[in-house]
């Protein structure tokens, strides 16, 4: 389960709100459908950091209902 900035874990039946405030910043893009909304981070940008050579990617997603309550979520961690 990923784990949020200020140490409160995300968890199924949160809003938005709550996302937002444990992850600590906003989405870097959102998705909608009928079905709801998709929330998408990843840490891409950091691969053009000169000299970073132990980057890796990390990508996270958090779907979100029409009421705007957690649904599901996935995060790919970098492997080692």
């Amino acid at each position: 389960m990923p784990e949020a900035a200020n140490n409160t874990p995300v968890h199924l039946g949160m809003t938005k709100e709550e996302v937002l405030k444990a992850l600590g910043h906003k989405p870097k893009s959102i998705q909608t459908s009928p079905r709801g909304e998709v929330w998408h981070y990843d840490n891409v940008e950091l691969a053009a950091i000169p000299f970073n050579f132990g980057f890796r990617p990390e990508f996270k997603n958090y779907m979100f209902d029409n009421n705007g309550i957690l649904v599901d979520f996935n995060a790919t961690q970098p492997t080692k």
